[in-house]
């Protein structure tokens, strides 16, 4: 167990940040945080606060006016594959706050054409 004062690194936690094909990108901290809460195997899994920087009200809350994408390094198709493959493999109950993401995982739940 990790005490109040103590650091890890997530790879110490899951390597399924090393085993996804990044390329030359990284993930965001938002997709390492999740891949941490996978690994730690909850019942239930509340997400929130992950829109893809899609949201129509900007990036970050205190920063309406900066640019609503990703930062070089990161990808927002790479990130949602990997997101949605780390969903994909979590056998508790998913529960996400937010239609974006809520979207494209009820999308890759129902298939292709549904």
């Amino acid at each position: 167990m990790v005490g109040a004062t103590e650091f890890f690194n997530v790879n110490d936690l899951t390597d399924s940040i090393r085993r996804f094909d990044w390329g030359h990108l990284r993930p965001t901290n938002g997709a390492s945080m999740l891949a941490a809460a996978v690994a730690l195997s909850p019942q239930r899994l509340v997400i929130a606060g992950i829109d893809l920087f899609q949201h129509p009200d900007g990036s970050y809350p205190w920063a309406a006016s900066g640019p609503n994408a990703y930062s070089p390094g990161h990808s927002r198709e790479t990130e949602l594959e990997f997101i949605l493959g780390l969903l994909s493999q979590f056998e508790g109950e998913v529960v996400i706050v937010g239609d974006i993401l809520a979207r494209a995982w009820q999308g890759l739940r129902e298939g292709p054409g549904t």
